[in-house]
């Protein structure tokens, strides 16, 4: 089970995880986030992470010219698709893929999945709000994901923390867990969190 702590944007979390050294990062290249960090910035943390952590850029209706650029300034190794990009555009992404898909129900979960699947690497189910496109702190029912994660390599978010963490794992055989809003404290990454989360995770044999 691998971990990605999303939403990294300080110095401060740049040396929290390279203690605890989770799999992968996330940077959110999306201006109305309130976890958007500028490109160069993303950049200048990049060069203090540790080289064992990959780097994921999480983009939201973004051209795939600003994805390319953004690529190469901050040497990412994984691209996640978190808004409506269309089974088209996600082939024309170069490298590893990511699109985000959110659970609303299970009908047209299993729809999007099937159609998205043949098209990049990895599926991550969030969950569905009006208006929001992740990072709302809000679990869905991980019975849906359950199945889907039979059928696909599934990454699964949305409301993830460290209380309930190891229930996640125990009914969801994802392939990421994926943490967001559950690492941070009044918005701000948190150690202790981090560090529960990550322990609880390795702990499961």
């Amino acid at each position: 089970m691998k971990i990605k702590i999303c939403g990294i944007r300080r110095e401060e979390d740049i040396e929290i995880v390279n203690k605890y050294l989770p799999n992968y990062i996330g940077f959110i290249f999306v201006k109305k986030s309130k976890r958007y960090v500028e490109p160069l910035i993303a950049k200048k943390l990049v060069e203090k992470l540790d080289e064992r952590i990959k780097k994921v850029g999480v983009f939201v209706n973004e051209s795939l010219e600003s994805i390319e650029e953004i690529k190469n300034i901050c040497k990412l190794d994984v691209i996640q698709l978190h808004g409506e990009e269309s089974v088209e555009f996600c082939s024309k992404v170069e490298g590893e893929v990511w699109k985000a898909l959110r659970v609303k129900d299970k009908k047209s979960i299993e729809k999007e999945c099937e159609v998205y699947y043949k098209y990049i690497d990895k599926i991550l189910l969030d969950t569905y709000s009006s208006g929001n496109h992740g990072g709302t702190g809000v679990a869905f029912d991980w019975e849906i994901a359950r199945e889907l994660a039979s059928k696909y390599s599934i990454i699964l978010a949305g409301g993830i923390n460290e209380t309930n963490v190891v229930e996640a794992i125990e009914k969801v055989p994802a392939k990421i867990i994926d943490v967001a809003s559950g690492s941070e404290t009044n918005g701000i990454k948190d150690e202790v969190k981090i560090e529960k989360i990550i322990k609880n995770i390795r702990g499961i044999k």
